[in-house]
């Protein structure tokens, strides 16, 4: 009885021109009283069976494929906070069993430094970090606590692309009120640690350390006017940039470079400056050597993922 009177009052809306308009075509509309024509499949035993066997024989074979080609990436990955703790300058070394196809990708690695903490990620002023001039006042919102060359500690020197020095500023009791640009915690926080490798004949293997950002991450980093007298960093800096983009995780990887040669086989050397402090937090060092393919780098979870997913397809392709 209830629904064949809510039938009757929908028919008298459609048909009553003392309704507004808006509210008749809402009675008319298949989609607002959704009458819309559905499709309700009702699975059978043959069309469970043949729906997970496929999908599981599918998973299975994505899985092998992937983890085939995970198995075929180079990876080498060298941990060196210890062995160059208290050290300037250090090395690592690794060993290449046969020659190695570029391109090659040139990682560093941190581990327990937690860049997705909130306060930590916001520590930023976007519109200095487009060249715009600001003071204290201006960025204490944005940066606090790190505004000041006080705040930041130390003046880093890095060199661009170009060879040429980041900055002129000195930390002394002249500068340390100055307005830290760029100011926040990410800035402040900023990787320095630099690398060179040597090949077994001890020659040198360039590391292309240009074009490591992302297009969209460099057109929001523009240099101040006057730049060397007020910044203590260049933002332009790609190695900036990348550090820039925090990370999701507390374990993570950033590009340094990448090698444009084949590496032969043998013992290859990294020299390390090395001037990043990770005690305070407890940290771990890496550098890491990769090569990719079309699912990205080396991944072996990936692959089991699909093949554990398939097996559970098939269990339960038998069950049925």
């Amino acid at each position: 009885f209830l629904f064949s009177k809510m039938e009757t009052n929908l028919e008298a809306i459609k048909n009553d021109g003392k309704y507004p308009e808006k509210v008749q075509k809402l009675a008319k509309s298949n989609f607002a009283q959704q009458n819309l024509n559905a499709w309700r499949p009702i699975p059978t035993f043959q069309g469970a069976l043949m729906t997970f066997l496929i999908l599981g024989v599918v998973l299975l074979l994505i899985g092998i494929i992937i983890l085939v080609l995970s198995g075929q990436i180079f990876e080498k990955e060298v941990q060196y906070d210890s062995s160059c703790s208290g050290k300037a300058t250090c090395q690592g070394t690794f060993t290449v069993d046969e020659e190695v196809e570029q391109p090659i990708y040139f990682y560093y690695q941190l581990d327990n430094f937690y860049q997705n903490h909130r306060n930590y990620v916001k520590s930023r002023s976007l519109s200095q970090l487009e060249g715009e001039d600001k003071d204290e006042d201006d960025i204490e919102g944005d940066c606090d606590p790190v505004t000041t060359l006080a705040d930041i500690g130390y003046v880093n020197t890095i060199y661009g692309p170009d060879g040429t020095e980041a900055g002129d500023l000195t930390y002394n009791d002249v500068t340390k009120k100055i307005v830290a640009n760029p100011c926040g915690l990410v800035a402040k926080s900023f990787f320095n640690d630099t690398f060179k490798l040597l090949s077994p004949t001890g020659e040198q293997v360039e590391i292309d350390e240009t074009d490591i950002a992302w297009d969209s991450d460099i057109k929001k980093f523009t240099k101040a006017s006057n730049w060397r007298t007020k910044q203590w960093i260049n933002v332009e800096n790609e190695h900036f940039i990348v550090w820039m983009r925090t990370a999701g995780l507390p374990n993570f990887r950033k590009l340094w470079g990448r090698i444009t040669t084949n590496l032969q086989k043998g013992t290859y050397t990294v020299q390390i400056a090395n001037n990043y402090n990770v005690d305070h937090f407890g940290g771990k060092k890496y550098f890491v050597l990769s090569t990719t393919n079309i699912f990205g780098g080396k991944n072996d979870l990936l692959g089991g993922l699909y093949i554990a997913v398939g097996i559970i397809s098939l269990l339960c392709a038998l069950v049925f």
